[in-house]
């Protein structure tokens, strides 16, 4: 399961990012393939793949800011953060899993 960037760093599942956003460039340089990367642009983007999972075309964990994240666990139930938090400067990231 996932617990955090370095079962992400190892694994092979997707990850959804959000679309237009340094995350992407921040998770490639954590040496994550960018074909492994999907970008989302909605709270019900992430709802959506998450629900799916990798199995049926989701993805595994989202990786945003933790503003961000925070505001879609608070708008979404089912979902919660695991691992630790990891930073990059004044940012926060997190993975989310159901």
């Amino acid at each position: 399961g996932i617990n955090g960037i370095g079962s992400l760093q190892t694994g092979h599942d997707p990850i959804g990012h959000v679309a237009q956003s340094f995350v992407k460039n921040y998770l490639i340089s954590r040496n994550i393939a960018p074909e492994r990367l999907i970008p989302m642009r909605t709270v019900n983007d992430y709802a959506e793949a998450l629900r799916k999972s990798p199995a049926k075309g989701g993805v595994a964990a989202i990786v945003d800011e933790l503003p961000y994240i925070q505001s879609f666990l608070s708008v979404k139930c089912g979902f919660t953060i695991v691992g630790d938090q990891f930073t990059k400067g004044e940012w926060g990231f997190v993975s989310i899993y159901t």
